[in-house]
């Protein structure tokens, strides 16, 4: 598959990002380089590795990355837990978006098993 930008699952993680960039953009000046660094990189993860994992040509592959992407839409999930826990931010609406990534994450990867 090669149109991974036509993907609804693409394209939802691609707004996640577009949402935590800006949580990370609100955190102190404290967080900006350990937490906000980590927020930016687990929520890009997510659609590179879609982008990268449906141009592969096997099954398997496919399949690795699309793993790795449910890996850091959870890694993404707890950051954005901790961002709420400790008070830096409001994250309800990307929490709520993390999740529906992960459910079509987990649909889209059994088309590949």
């Amino acid at each position: 598959m090669s149109g991974y930008k036509e993907l609804r699952v693409w394209q939802a993680a691609m707004d996640l990002v577009v949402a935590t960039y800006k949580i990370a953009r609100m955190l102190p000046t404290l967080e900006v380089y350990e937490l906000g660094s980590q927020i930016r990189r687990a929520a890009v993860s997510i659609p590179a590795n879609i982008a990268e994992g449906t141009c592969r040509t096997s099954k398997k592959e496919t399949a690795h990355f699309l793993s790795i992407a449910q890996g850091s839409a959870a890694e993404l999930e707890t950051l954005l837990d901790v961002v709420q826990r400790v008070g830096y931010a409001d994250t309800q609406n990307p929490q709520i978006l993390t999740g529906q990534v992960r459910k079509m994450l987990a649909g889209l990867a059994t088309t590949y098993k």
